[in-house]
């Protein structure tokens, strides 16, 4: 059956992607075909730049992956997968792009299907030497999250405990629970826990629960409206109690300069770039805990 059951969102969907796959087609063809294009850079650019984009969207969250950006799982198995077992190319019938017939007769086509039968791929039977854009490698968008995984792991390897963002909690629990799952949620991306919120009698009681919590690092987390008379001396607060970076959930507005003289040094919100504001954290909890950056760094 037809998932979309004739909708005509579908219908107009599909008709708009064969359409800008037309004429990129057409575009590559103006150009001598798909090998002249790939030497002319043209398909390499084309992937690149639509490559950015998706990294950016990524990396705030606008396309979000579950289980990776959105809703991770710090207490997951992790999965055992077999080594991956080297793969050597046959030299054997290599056909480089001046051994075939010219195009335009099908014999070009017929050589190429020929070629690739006989176990060669495209990239195979082209002279990449002087291609003006190397060709795009192959990447995973989870990629720079799991990463930030790694690192927390290899924290963890390396100081005996996991690394933590201690969640100072102003107000009442209806106040801050939103955000502050939110915000634990974001962290958890990173692999980075967060100290549990919960309501305080005053300031010196969370003040007492962050020494308690062993973080270097706080973030803020409540309404708006708490954070109009409360944010500013919170964060004064923890700063004097030996918070190295003072986070605050949500968007500073016009009172952006006014926190920041307060002492909160970052905000994260929907559509902030979470990944470049994670990897800050894992540094700054690196930099706390003796940690050279470089023994954490995780290579693909």
């Amino acid at each position: 059956m037809d998932p979309a059951a004739g909708s005509g969102a579908i219908e107009d969907r599909t008709e708009n992607l064969c359409a800008a796959a037309w004429v990129f087609f057409q575009e590559i063809e103006a150009t001598g075909g798909l090998a002249e294009a790939l030497h002319q850079g043209l398909v390499q650019k084309r992937v690149a730049s639509s490559k950015s984009v998706l990294s950016r969207n990524v990396a705030r969250r606008e396309r979000p992956i579950t289980g990776v950006s959105e809703f991770p799982n710090l207490s997951e198995t992790p999965v055992p997968v077999l080594e991956e077992v080297p793969v050597h190319k046959s030299e054997k019938n290599v056909v480089s792009l001046s051994e075939l017939p010219e195009a335009g007769t099908g014999e070009k086509t017929l050589a190429l299907k020929a070629a690739a039968f006989a176990g060669q791929s495209l990239p195979g039977l082209m002279d990449q030497s002087d291609l003006e854009t190397p060709e795009p490698g192959e990447a995973r968008l989870a990629e720079p999250f799991e990463q930030l995984r790694l690192v927390a792991d290899r924290f963890e390897e390396k100081t005996s405990k996991a690394p933590v963002v201690f969640l100072a909690s102003l107000g009442a629990l209806a106040q801050f629970t939103a955000r502050a799952t939110w915000t634990a949620n974001a962290f958890a991306a990173g692999g980075i826990k967060t100290a549990a919120p919960a309501e305080y009698a005053s300031q010196d009681d969370m003040i007492a629960a962050f020494k308690d919590s062993g973080a270097s690092l706080a973030c803020l987390v409540s309404s708006d409206g708490t954070y109009e008379t409360e944010a500013g001396p919170a964060a004064m607060a923890l700063k004097d109690a030996g918070v190295n970076h003072v986070y605050l959930a949500g968007r500073p507005g016009e009172r952006e300069a006014e926190l920041n003289n307060a002492g909160v040094d970052a905000f994260l919100y929907a559509g902030c770039d979470l990944l470049e504001l994670l990897k800050d954290a894992h540094a700054r909890l690196a930099g706390a805990a003796g940690v050279e950056n470089s023994d954490l760094e995780v290579r693909s």
